[in-house]
């Protein structure tokens, strides 16, 4: 019975230098299936990705994805909301006192809990009301409160 999975040889010059010094890296790729840690959902991790992955992007080569494309990207959006949150913040760090650097940073935390459900809305309608601004997000604030 033939296999339907697909396979491609490792370039094992094109793994990262931590991947190289790995003792057991076989020399094919074939596609690996594995459940979405969010909804459990069967995914494959093809050969063709891995080589992506290994060779390109040089991801240590034990390296295995764990969710699925829907939830990789809801997982990944929030990661980018967060970092957005802490750069406003080291901002506004940076400039205290200015009136667009502490209306962003509130902008970032209500994205944050839009996103995560997590973020200190108490803080961003402190902000809203110093900066005199009392419409959408300051309401949305107040609902989510």
């Amino acid at each position: 019975m033939k296999s339907n999975k697909k396979t491609l040889p490792v370039n094992f010059n094109k793994l990262s230098e931590k991947s190289q010094r790995s003792w057991t890296i076989p020399e094919i790729y074939t596609d690996e299936i594995y459940s979405c840690i969010d909804c459990g959902e069967s995914c494959v991790f093809t050969a063709i990705q891995q080589q992506e992955w290994y060779e390109l992007q040089k991801k240590y080569y034990w390296e295995r994805p764990v969710r699925c494309q829907v939830h990789y990207m809801q997982w990944k959006n929030k990661k980018l909301t967060k970092i957005s949150m802490d750069q406003k913040l080291n901002k506004l760090k940076e400039k205290p006192n200015d009136i667009n650097c502490l209306f962003e940073y509130a902008k970032s935390i209500i994205e944050y809990h839009k996103a995560n459900g997590k973020g200190n809305l108490q803080i961003a309608i402190s902000i809203l009301k110093k900066v005199n601004e009392t419409g959408e997000l300051y309401k949305y604030c107040r609902e989510n409160l």
